[in-house]
């Protein structure tokens, strides 16, 4: 019993740390959407994502759940 209430505490203080913190999916949204905000160095590719974006937002609005996409870029 003890060791299942161990188990139980450090599942709890995990999800305590990252639902909702620095690294959780709705901050990296939020980070991402004022990066938006800010002078892009490549306004032709934010100009070709932009309906892709709008359509995103649209779907937020009409369900309530927030879709991103997350990509690592070397150049």
């Amino acid at each position: 019993m003890a060791q299942e209430s161990d188990a139980q505490a450090s599942l709890e203080a995990a999800a305590q740390v990252s639902l909702g913190g620095p690294g959780s999916a709705s901050a990296q949204q939020e980070q991402d959407r004022l990066r938006r905000l800010e002078e892009s160095r490549w306004p032709g590719l934010d100009r070709a994502l932009d309906p892709i974006e709008q359509s995103l937002g649209r779907f937020r609005e009409n369900t309530g759940l927030a879709l991103s996409f997350d990509y690592q870029a070397l150049y």
